[in-house]
């Protein structure tokens, strides 16, 4: 229950992104593979995160990220 308050922990689960950068280190070749993202009719935000989870997936994969065009 004390941790909700603490400062440090609040901190590490809302630096979400760190896990998947660490991992870039130990990233290996896979090749010529492609991540793709297609937009949903949801508000902005949503198609915001969507978009970045995405490209996260593609650095950490070592993926091309594909984007519709409109």
């Amino acid at each position: 229950p004390n941790r909700i308050y603490d400062a440090d922990c609040i901190r590490h689960t809302m630096q979400y992104w760190s896990k998947g950068v660490s991992m870039i280190a130990n990233k290996r070749e896979i090749g010529n593979k492609y991540v793709t993202f297609l937009k949903d009719c949801g508000g902005w935000n949503n198609i915001r995160q969507g978009f970045e989870f995405h490209a996260m997936v593609a650095w950490v994969t070592n993926r091309t990220l594909v984007i519709p065009p409109d």
